[in-house]
């Protein structure tokens, strides 16, 4: 049986300022609402950081639809994370690699986020490293490799388009406190897009 609203917000008066703090950025997209409005209740109480409430309230969907896409388009001015400059919005993409060991293969999807030229470059990387490591066993090595050549040739193609894609939506709806937290340390937001992962990415790999 789930915890009523008022056992979540004895337990929650229990924690200490860092792990309120801590559930706030990085695990408010797993609670559910009346979770979320105990923690945030809390938050409030102890007048903890503006910007930690502010990414709880987005995440109950207080916010509408352009908060979501502010904090997306905000993402998307940052420096690329990999080449460190800031001429070209970033944007979102997976890439595919496979490694094969004799009779052992796996196929491996990752979250890219970076500038559109960046973006290229991981594709090729996935490709180049698929192309000598993915040949090396049975049945895997037969046909993986050939669906991760074409799945990054699919997605190479959306990495200059100009909109938003869904893949960088996703990773912001599911990381809105942490993102909003961070908004002012940008070495932080730094290891953020550097090390990126998405929920739908997780059930896969």
């Amino acid at each position: 049986m789930e915890p009523t609203l008022e056992e979540l917000k004895n337990t929650y008066s229990k924690f200490s300022d860092e792990a309120l703090i801590k559930l706030a950025t990085k695990e408010a997209s797993s609670l559910r609402k009346d979770a979320l409005i105990a923690l945030l209740g809390e938050l409030t109480l102890r007048n903890l950081p503006q910007e930690v409430i502010d990414g709880v309230l987005l995440q109950l969907n207080y916010g509408n639809e352009g908060a979501l896409e502010n904090l997306c388009n905000f993402v998307r001015q940052l420096p690329c994370p990999r080449c460190g400059l800031d001429d070209k919005k970033l944007n979102a993409n997976i890439v595919n690699s496979v490694l094969s060991i004799i009779v052992w293969s796996d196929w491996t999807q990752e979250l890219r986020i970076a500038c559109p030229d960046c973006l290229d470059l991981y594709h090729s990387k996935g490709n180049l490293f698929t192309l000598f490591c993915g040949w090396w066993a049975l049945p895997g090595g037969l046909y993986m490799p050939l669906l991760a050549f074409w799945g990054n040739y699919k997605q190479k193609k959306l990495n200059h388009q100009p909109s938003t894609s869904p893949f960088l939506i996703e990773y912001v709806s599911q990381n809105l406190g942490k993102i909003k937290s961070n908004k002012k340390n940008p070495k932080m937001l730094k290891a953020m897009l550097s090390n990126a992962t998405i929920k739908s990415l997780e059930k896969t790999n």
